[in-house]
């Protein structure tokens, strides 16, 4: 129970972190300031998961690297439907989501280390 909990709190720091990348990056855009390219988000979307994964490792404190990767599991499952909606070929997202998957399982282990 308590790492299904921890899953959801991971999940909903996640999401206020997607909120605030697109935020930023919207403001980024409009003003010309720059233009981030397709590595900047992935590599932003890779500091999300891990991120949100350490924050529900350390809260479930134990079972690290399980509770990361299921996380990192639900926002792959999330990110490859909302790619595939848009029209992204599946087989470029599937390379993405083992990332996910990997970055989300080895955040989880060190959250419950550290």
């Amino acid at each position: 129970m308590r790492q299904a909990y921890s899953v959801l709190v991971g999940f909903i720091v996640a999401l206020l972190l997607y909120l605030l990348m697109a935020v930023t990056f919207g403001i980024i855009n409009y003003a010309n300031i720059m233009n981030i390219g397709r590595l900047g988000y992935d590599i932003t979307h890779y500091l999300i998961v891990a991120v949100a994964a350490f924050f529900a490792a350390k809260k479930a404190a134990d079972k690290g690297w399980l509770v990361g990767l299921f996380l990192a599991f639900v926002l792959a499952a999330l990110s490859l439907v909302i790619h595939w909606s848009f029209g992204e070929p599946l087989s470029a997202q599937l390379l993405r989501s083992v990332l996910t998957l990997v970055v989300g399982s080895i955040a989880g282990m060190f959250g419950v280390n550290i």
